[in-house]
C-alpha cells in the first residue's frame, strides 16, 4: 500500500513539476518555459471563490480563441481548493456547496467543484496560487512495464533482524510540451486575492 501510494505521488510530481533532465517534462514546467504565451491575464476577485471562477472563464475563454475548449479541466494547488471550499461564496453570486457535490453532469467521481460544468481537481504539486486550465486528455504518458515489486538481493543487516527489503519500479515517459505548445492548456497565476 504504501509503495502504490509513493507511486501515485511521484508520478504527480514529475507530470506537474518535472524538469525534462532524467525524468519527465511536466505540466507546470513546460508552461513556465512557454514564457507568457500561454499565460491568462487575470485580476483576482473579493473571495476566492469568486477568482476560481472567474479564472476558469479567462482562461476558457482563451483556449476558445483556439478553438482548444472542448474537455476542460482545472488544476490548483490544494491550499487554495480548500480555502476556496471554505469561503463558500462570493458577492458576484458564485456558490461552492462541498455537500451537494459537482453541479454538471458527467463529473469524475471525487470532484467537488464544477463551476460552468469544468471540473477542478488539486494537487499538492502545483504551484501556490496558481491554476492550469486544459484538455488534459491532450496528454500523453507512455509505460514500459507494468508496475513491479521486488524483494532486495543486498540486505546488509536486514536478515539479521528478520527484515525484508522491497523495491517499487515503474518505466514512465512524458513530455508535456506537445501539448502545451500546441494550445491547450493556460497557466492563471496569483488567483488568491
Amino acid at each position: 500500500m504504501e509503495l502504490a501510494d509513493g507511486f501515485v505521488r511521484g508520478v504527480d510530481y514529475y507530470g506537474i513539476r518535472g524538469s525534462g533532465a532524467a525524468q519527465p517534462y511536466g505540466l507546470l514546467s513546460a508552461l513556465d518555459a512557454a514564457g507568457d504565451a500561454y499565460d491568462s491575464t487575470f485580476t483576482a476577485a473579493a473571495t476566492l471563490v469568486g477568482s476560481v471562477a472567474s479564472a476558469i472563464a479567462t482562461a476558457a475563454g482563451d483556449l476558445g480563441g483556439r478553438e482548444a475548449d472542448d474537455q476542460l479541466s482545472a488544476l490548483m494547488d490544494s491550499s487554495s481548493y480548500w480555502l476556496m471550499l471554505r469561503q463558500g461564496a462570493d458577492a458576484a453570486g458564485f456558490y461552492f456547496n462541498p455537500s451537494s457535490g459537482p453541479t454538471a453532469i458527467n463529473v469524475p467521481p471525487g470532484t467537488l467543484v464544477s463551476p460552468f460544468g469544468i471540473p477542478v481537481f488539486r494537487s499538492n504539486n502545483m504551484e501556490a496560487e496558481h491554476m492550469i486550465v486544459g484538455d488534459f486528455s491532450k496528454l500523453k504518458v507512455y509505460y514500459g512495464e507494468n508496475f513491479r515489486v521486488d524483494s532486495s538481493d543486498v540486505a546488509g543487516t536486514r536478515w539479521d533482524k528478520n527484515l525484508i527489503g522491497f523495491r517499487g519500479e515503474q518505466e514512465m515517459g512524458f513530455d508535456a510540451r506537445p501539448a502545451v505548445y500546441s494550445g491547450h492548456f493556460q497557466l492563471v497565476e496569483d488567483i488568491v486575492p
